[in-house]
């Protein structure tokens, strides 16, 4: 029944959509464009009703939409970013069937008290308070009962919507989103997953007075059912609470972007769901400071060396203004199709980058942070001869990006509402640029930004190498000519460069190419000795 009632909502949505955008052809550009974008949120307003009401699934599709879509306006998605504080809770049966099917007990059986109302309701589960035999007030979250079936029905009708869409619009291809969507559900519905997450991201801020992770109570968690620490504190979004609390909105911004920052750029892991239900600020008490407490680890996301290395070349293409630099990175990682044409897409970053690169970064606070996202407006891809189909069928966003661009999006919008003058580049520049100072660079990552002089300076300098490198022959020739001694030279540098690319591959874990770049080292540094001592 839920699969029909999306294909027929589609099919709804679809014919309105063709009837406005072929029947406003013959009217003024300026009234045509203030109709269909009227349409648009029209169009986003059934969208959010109709997720709301199917409930699931369709809720994290509502989140999905309200952080992915930077093409349209805020009203488009501040739509979609009301829907999950609308989520109605599920009776207390199916919590009480689920700690069933868990415990073999009912809840007042294993807790001294248990309510069973619940505090807090999401689109997969939802929270109840209660307290442990020893005192303890604890949060205990339960998995929606079915959910798991639900789930996959749900995708496949998803997935159906999708292929209809394509059917009519053959340039709005929306499966790789999908795929990435669905991977993502999955994950958040494992609660073991969570619990590993949550003690990991604990034991990360054990010498962190001012980070509060809750702690997983293991004898009563299982694969439905979490039991925490409850944490208690004022909702990050409860300004006029803050206020009365007498917490500096501004000192809370800053520990929210310093926190975020320790997670991703120290601890390579970090909370990906910023949501404004999942952190809470708990006042100075004149033994503790002011903190910040993160639950809901349902989301998170580690960033391996080769996601790093891109935020380094990001930083260093930045830095030199390389854009054709930046338009071949993203080709390489798979953000661009490699169908697509590297020389529109160059200028469209150009266009940005006159548009943004004035600003100072002590001024990126003046941005909306709503509206930061959307940087490409639809004027500017007809300026440089880009369709929004084609951009919709060639950009595309991996899961770690779309996990990471989701929180940097969320964060923003957070340290601003706290604090709209708070600058959160200006928090995160300094830990930033330590972090990447402190990091070993070798010449493959020198090569990959496309900086030969530091590549060959680097591996000549290296200390790790200091054993390897050639000693001057004690015997001077008699008459040493500038061609040998540039011949020597040369072959001294290849051996050195070769030999330090082969390190840097083998720490890479790519010996398919170590065993290529071997042979060329033997060989330079085979004809070096041979010039050397030939008499």
């Amino acid at each position: 029944m839920r699969t029909i009632s999306l294909f027929f909502f589609t099919v709804r949505l679809l014919v309105i959509s063709a009837v406005v955008y072929h029947g406003t052809k013959v009217i003024s550009a300026p009234r045509r464009s203030a109709l269909r974008n009227r349409v648009t949120l029209w169009s986003a307003r059934q969208m959010a009703e109709f997720f709301l009401k199917q409930g699931g699934i369709y809720i994290k599709a509502a989140q999905f939409l309200s952080t992915v879509s930077n093409l349209f306006d805020s009203e488009f998605t501040e739509i979609f970013s009301g829907v999950q504080d609308r989520v109605t809770p599920r009776p207390y049966e199916q919590v009480r069937y689920r700690f069933l099917a868990e415990f073999g007990v009912e809840p007042e059986e294993l807790f001294l008290e248990f309510d069973r109302a619940s505090i807090a309701a999401a689109s997969l589960g939802q929270v109840h308070l209660a307290r442990t035999r020893d005192g303890r007030k604890v949060a205990v979250k339960f998995l929606h009962p079915g959910i798991e079936s639900q789930i996959r029905q749900d995708v496949r009708a998803i997935k159906l919507a999708v292929n209809l869409i394509l059917w009519v619009y053959p340039y709005l291809d929306f499966r790789p989103h999908l795929y990435e969507f669905s991977t993502m559900t999955l994950i958040e519905i494992d609660y073991e997953n969570e619990a590993e997450n949550m003690r990991r991201v604990r034991d990360n801020f054990a010498d962190e007075p001012r980070v509060v992770i809750p702690q997983v109570i293991d004898e009563l968690s299982g694969s439905t059912v979490l039991t925490t620490e409850y944490i208690e504190g004022i909702p990050i979004n409860e300004l006029e609470r803050l206020d009365a609390a007498g917490i500096s909105r501004r000192d809370a911004a800053t520990l929210l972007v310093e926190t975020y920052v320790r997670m991703i750029f120290e601890d390579r892991f970090y909370h990906a769901d910023p949501h404004p239900g999942n952190l809470f600020l708990i006042p100075a008490d004149g033994v503790h400071p002011l903190r910040v407490g993160i639950v809901d680890f349902g989301a998170t996301q580690g960033i391996p060396e080769r996601m790093f290395n891109v935020f380094e070349r990001v930083f260093e293409i930045l830095r030199r203004r390389d854009i054709p630099a930046f338009v071949e990175l993203a080709l390489e990682i798979g953000m661009l199709s490699p169908d697509a044409d590297a020389e529109v897409y160059t200028n469209m970053v150009e266009l940005i980058y006159a548009r943004y690169g004035s600003f100072k970064i002590e001024n990126f606070y003046k941005i909306n942070p709503m509206r930061f996202g959307r940087m490409i407006k639809l004027r500017d891809l007809s300026a440089v001869g880009l369709r929004l189909r084609d951009m919709i069928s060639e950009v595309r966003l991996p899961r770690r990006y779309i996990y990471f661009g989701r929180a940097a999006t969320l964060l923003l919008s957070l340290a601003t509402r706290l604090d709209e003058k708070v600058n959160v580049f200006m928090g995160a520049m300094p830990h930033l640029e330590r972090y990447l100072r402190s990091r070993h660079k070798g010449p493959l990552w020198y090569l990959k930004s496309g900086n030969w002089q530091n590549a060959i300076r680097t591996a000549l300098t290296d200390p790790r190498l200091e054993a390897f490198r050639p000693l001057h022959h004690p015997r001077e020739p008699e008459k040493p000519g500038y061609q040998r001694t540039a011949q020597e030279g040369l072959l001294a540098l290849v051996a050195i460069f070769s030999g330090y690319m082969a390190v840097e591959f083998q720490r890479e874990g790519q010996t398919d190419l170590v065993m290529w770049i071997l042979p060329l080292t033997a060989v330079a540094a085979l004809l070096f000795i041979i010039k050397v001592f030939k008499d």
